[in-house]
């Protein structure tokens, strides 16, 4: 079963920091290495998602931005962010969490189904959880965002889970398209205003967002 085969943290951190999927092939030529977000990412990282995310529900000051960033760069055996790299340049990132502790909401403290990012329509508290999937403007198009989500994968099954949980917004087609591309499920949806979005559980809500958010599910192919 998935939850027998859960690393021990020390295993967890070790698979984490060794993580690397290299020469990922890209439309138009090129390759993207997918690997775990270092201390020197931080700064073009951040204006990678302050682009992504301008205008959006989910967007969020430069500061509170970089902090998250900083912060995800600590060793942490329940959450990583990966950073996909062009020719030396990180592009885009993705978070992985494995805990509803990692999410920020230890113990239902500001709510039991809180952890997942979306108060009405959590993932299960020990998921696999992906968010904050951005790639910079200048390099979309390219199969930058699917090289980064195979990557997750990927990383997920070696962290022993067996399905990927995430939140998307229905209004933005391309990212929702991308995930039931790649074979995710819709598991419930959520339609109604106020409350907290799926990035405002990390980032910290407004109050202010319309969540048009539906949770997703893939089961992860198992590995011979």
């Amino acid at each position: 079963a998935a939850a027998s085969a859960r690393a021990t943290a020390e295993a967890r951190l070790a698979l984490q920091s060794a993580f690397e999927r290299a020469d990922m092939p890209l439309s138009g030529g090129g390759a993207v290495t997918v690997r775990a977000l270092r201390g020197e990412d931080v700064r073009r990282v951040v204006e990678v998602m302050l682009e992504a995310f301008k205008g959006t529900p989910d967007e969020r000051p430069r500061a509170r931005v970089a902090k998250y960033l900083v912060d995800r760069c600590a060793p942490d055996p329940d959450q990583v962010c990966l950073v996909g790299v062009l020719d030396g340049d990180p592009v885009s990132i993705a978070s992985l969490s494995f805990t509803e502790e990692a999410r920020g909401f230890p113990n239902g403290v500001n709510g039991p189904e809180a952890a997942s990012g979306s108060r009405s329509i959590p993932c299960p508290p020990d998921a696999a959880y992906l968010c904050n999937v951005a790639v910079d403007a200048s390099q979309r198009g390219r199969g930058i965002a699917k090289s980064v989500l195979l990557a997750a994968e990927a990383l997920a099954l070696e962290m022993g889970h067996d399905s990927l949980w995430l939140h998307v917004r229905t209004s933005d087609p391309v990212a929702f398209g991308l995930y039931q591309s790649a074979g995710y499920e819709v598991r419930a949806r959520e339609d109604d205003e106020g409350g907290g979005s799926f990035l405002g559980a990390l980032f910290g809500s407004r109050g202010d967002e319309t969540r048009d958010v539906a949770l997703m599910r893939k089961t992860l192919p198992s590995v011979s």
